[in-house]
């Protein structure tokens, strides 16, 4: 699903056990927070087939922007999971943008 929703350029990874990062050369916050809610709602949308009819899933995504305070890629990674954890906080199922 994250791929349908990505461009060619992006890479698409997994990071942790359930836990998968996108990166998107070239794009500001503000781009990376609309693919995110785009991602965000195919998920939740998305029926799952198998055994249990039915079966849904959501997803809380973090957004952040690689520049001065993220210099690095684990620098970046580490401002995403901080944005994934406020949005596993305030609530679930949300996209969280972490731009300070």
């Amino acid at each position: 699903m994250c791929r349908q929703e990505s461009r060619n350029t992006d890479i698409i990874g997994r990071v942790g056990g359930e836990e998968f990062a996108v990166l998107l050369p070239s794009t500001e916050l503000a781009g990376g927070l609309v693919l995110a809610e785009r991602i965000r709602e195919r998920m939740a949308r998305h029926v799952f087939p198998g055994e249990q009819s039915g079966l849904r899933c959501t997803v809380c995504v973090g957004v952040a922007e690689l520049a001065a305070e993220a210099p690095t890629v684990d620098a970046l990674l580490g401002m995403a999971e901080t944005a994934v954890s406020r949005a596993k906080q305030a609530g679930r199922n949300l996209v969280v943008g972490l731009d300070d």
